[in-house]
Parts: C-alpha cells; structure tokens; sequence
C-alpha cells in the first residue's frame, strides 16, 4: 500500500505523510519502506519545485481512467486512476523530440507528435520532455 500511495504523491506532486505513531512505532515500517522514499521522494520534489500549471500546455492523454498533468516548462505525470490497464495516447502541443521517464528511465519514441504507454492499475509515469527550441 505504501507504494500504491507514493505513486499517487508522484502523479500530483504532493509530498507524502504518515502519522509519526504508525510510521515510526518500532515496528519496522520506516526501514521496510526506505526504498521507496529513496526512488520517489527526489522525483516529487523536482516535480514540486518545478510547479504544477493548472493549465496544460505540454499534451494530452486520452484512455480511460487516466490523468496528465503538468509541472514546470517541460515534466508531465501520467497515472491511471483505472482498475484495468491502459493504453495512453498522448498528443503533444509542443514539439518533443524525446520523452524520458524518470521513474524506469525508459525513453518513449515520440512519433509526429505522439506517443503511446501502457500503464497498469495505479501506475505513473514522470515524463521529462526534450523540447526542440
């Protein structure tokens, strides 16, 4: 579960909370989750320092159960909020040359334009996009 919420805090860029007597009660959990705060902690502060843009200039995505959001001049989140997989197709406004997913590292072919992502249940994605001047 707590993964399932990092990844949320990801999507919005809201930092992440807990009660300090759940969390930190001797039981472990701080240690059990360290991983996690150590892979998603630096991406929702950039995402947050960044800024979120209430209006989304960058792309949109269109596939059930999913939301894009904006954050500075060039980093997008995509999460799906659905119980089953799906496919994102993302349309750019701007031109990208090339997207890059903070969270796998992966690099998404942009084509015209486009591109398109699977995304499972409760998955999210931190896109960094290299805008051509």
């Amino acid at each position: 579960m707590t993964e399932k919420y990092m990844k949320l805090c990801l999507a919005y860029a809201l930092l992440p909370g807990f009660q300090s007597n759940y969390f930190f009660d001797g039981a472990g959990r701080h240690e059990r989750d360290r991983d996690l705060w150590r892979k998603y902690m630096p991406l929702i502060c950039r995402l947050s320092e960044a800024g979120w843009r209430p209006v989304n200039r960058l792309a949109s995505a269109t596939g059930a159960g999913l939301v894009c959001e904006q954050f500075g001049e060039n980093l997008l989140t995509v999460y799906n909020h659905g119980k089953t997989t799906a496919t994102a197709e993302l349309a750019f406004r701007s031109d990208v040359e090339l997207a890059t997913d903070l969270v796998s590292g992966a690099v998404i072919p942009v084509s015209n334009g486009r591109a398109s992502v699977v995304l499972a249940p409760n998955e999210v994605m931190a896109l960094e996009l290299d805008l051509q001047p």
